[in-house]
């Protein structure tokens, strides 16, 4: 019996590019942060925001303002910030994610400074992912007794527009 080699994947940029281009149709390419960035979110910034809105809540307006940036995507786990037709992609940190949530559920967003961080190497665009073919996918197979939690009452997923 022939053994199987592991197939090779990369991370690219083509579905962050959809997602952002969603949002803002005239972005040609995705790059990853470099560097850690700082963001203070202000009362003024919550008072302008909207609710379950990826580019109008209080932590994109604030982006938007900090980075001089013609607009942000803020999603629970990943923020896009523009420049032109460029799109930067961090990654949000817990404090960024819990109160993505609170501010959707309507109970503000908590004035103060928060950071993006840039993605790890992981997790970087271009990244070579090795799969195992002998490990059965959750496509394939699904796992008896996993329970994937959904959180309620906050904004769509990145990607998923228009799905609630």
């Amino acid at each position: 019996m022939r053994k199987q080699r592991k197939q090779k994947s990369f991370i690219t940029g083509a579905g962050c590019l959809r997602t952002v281009r969603e949002y803002f149709p005239h972005v040609e390419e995705v790059l990853d942060g470099t560097k850690v960035t700082i963001v203070e979110v202000t009362q003024q910034d919550n008072a302008h925001a909207d609710v379950k809105s990826h580019r109008t809540c209080a932590m994109a307006i604030a982006s938007k303002r900090c980075f001089k940036a013609d607009g942000a995507i803020i999603g629970l786990t990943v923020s896009f910030i523009i420049f032109g037709k460029t799109a930067y992609r961090y990654m949000n940190p817990g404090t960024v994610s819990r109160e993505i949530t609170s501010f959707d559920r309507k109970a503000g967003f908590d004035v103060g400074i928060y950071h993006l961080a840039p993605p790890s190497d992981a997790h970087r665009l271009g990244t070579e992912r090795i799969t195992d073919p002998d490990r059965p996918s959750g496509s394939k197979k699904k796992a008896v007794g996993k329970y994937r939690h959904f959180t309620k009452g906050v904004r769509t997923t990145l990607g998923n527009v228009g799905v609630s």
